[in-house]
């Protein structure tokens, strides 16, 4: 049985796939000592887990403190960009989409929610969480 690693090196063999596999697969790999239930675990098959990659802005990242350090050095990206996610979820609409009353309060929702989670109602230690 091949690693994770492993048959992801083997999909960006296909040059259709390569060009968002190297922003995304770092990303996961960081995350790999979590198993599909979310346990953690230092071997896979094959042998120990490898949880190394480097992100798209340079930063090595090897473990999930170094993902959220890489994350926190991006703050303003990073919040609106899961703002973006969360509202194409909750809405099932694609945010890309250009339709106008969609875009306009697509824009809307995401400026509101952005702002309110700098603003610092989005801060887990003031909520004591």
């Amino acid at each position: 049985m091949l690693s994770v690693r492993v048959l992801m090196e083997q999909h960006r063999q296909n040059p259709a796939c390569a060009s968002c596999h190297k922003i995304m697969d770092p990303l996961g790999f960081s995350l790999e000592n979590f198993d599909g239930i979310g346990q953690w675990r230092t071997k896979e098959p094959g042998g120990a887990v490898d949880a190394s990659g480097q992100l798209a802005d340079g930063s090595q990242v090897d473990g999930p403190a170094a993902l959220r350090k890489a994350i926190l050095a991006h703050p303003d990206q990073f919040v609106d960009t899961m703002t973006e996610k969360l509202l194409t979820y909750a809405l099932a609409v694609d945010s890309s989409i250009t339709i106008c009353r969609w875009c306009a309060t697509s824009c809307t929702m995401r400026r509101r929610i952005t702002t309110a989670f700098i603003a610092g109602n989005g801060n887990r230690e003031e909520r004591g969480v």
